[in-house]
């Protein structure tokens, strides 16, 4: 019995001392991606990972929430003005402007947090 205890906790003390590190770094980390849609229409956004997983989504008019997973991403876009592609580091806290004033306009930048905020015209 004691040779039996002294097993469990042999194997609890290695169990501690595992870095969770480890356990952590396989978690795949969530990032927000804020989208303003003001281009009057919906968005068709297809995003691309590395691994040719396609993730498909409709964003109405408005602003929306969502949680990526960090990575880089082709990016294939239908809008009401347009289409367009690009590139996509969704590597922290992004928002992505889009509008339709004066042809089809998008920008993606890091979220701004805080007082200091900078002011999207559309042009």
């Amino acid at each position: 019995m004691k040779r039996l205890k002294r097993l469990v906790l042999l194997l609890v003390l290695l169990s501690l001392l595992v870095p969770t590190s480890l356990v952590v770094a396989r978690t795949p980390v969530q990032r927000l991606l804020v989208i303003r849609n003001r281009t009057g229409g919906d968005i068709v956004i297809d995003m691309v990972n590395a691994n040719d997983k396609h993730n498909s989504f409709v964003v109405n008019p408005g602003v929306y929430r969502f949680y990526i997973k960090e990575g880089v991403y082709d990016v294939y876009m239908s809008t009401a003005c347009g289409n367009t592609s690009g590139v996509w580091n969704v590597n922290l806290r992004k928002t992505l402007f889009t509008s339709c004033r004066g042809g089809l306009t998008v920008l993606l930048d890091k979220e701004f947090l805080g007082s200091r905020m900078t002011k999207f015209t559309g042009d």
